[in-house]
């Protein structure tokens, strides 16, 4: 936020900046679930080392990067991926973990081409990620409580 503001993300902007990380992306992701790994044990189960997942998982930042202009359409797909990583054992704070691990990894691949404005939207496209897999949490929830009250 600026000035009380929400701040619109620069589409563009983390276009550009997905396309400095495409030749090397799943060596990329591969790289934050290895530091994830060391810096917070608990997530190595949800993370099992397998060659194909940091290629899978690369390929559905690119697919939210390519709807980022109509983001609505994935909402699904990331509601049924945090359904599946919350059955999984992942906790909140396990996605704000990955985050700061993407975002270091991305500064770092960027170098003095990482800006404060890239960080903020970066931030949130992650941020927005992470609120559509946990919301599919949040409605189960709630319809359980539905149910439980008729």
């Amino acid at each position: 936020m600026q000035n009380g503001q929400h701040r619109r993300v620069n589409v563009r902007g983390v276009k550009r900046s997905f396309e400095w990380m495409r030749p090397c992306g799943p060596a990329l992701v591969a790289q934050v679930l290895r530091r994830l790994s060391d810096k917070h044990p608990q997530t190595r189960a949800l993370f099992p080392e397998q060659p194909e997942l940091s290629k899978r998982l690369f390929a559905t930042l690119d697919q939210v990067v390519g709807h980022l202009h109509r983001y609505q359409v994935l909402e699904p797909a990331l509601a049924e991926a945090g359904r599946d990583a919350l059955r999984s054992g992942a906790r909140p704070q396990d996605f704000q973990a990955v985050r700061e691990e993407m975002i270091d990894a991305m500064a770092r691949l960027a170098g003095e081409d990482w800006t404060e404005d890239l960080d903020r939207d970066w931030r949130v496209v992650l941020d927005s990620i992470a609120g559509a897999m946990l919301a599919a949490d949040e409605s189960e929830q709630a319809a359980a409580e539905r149910r439980l009250a008729a």
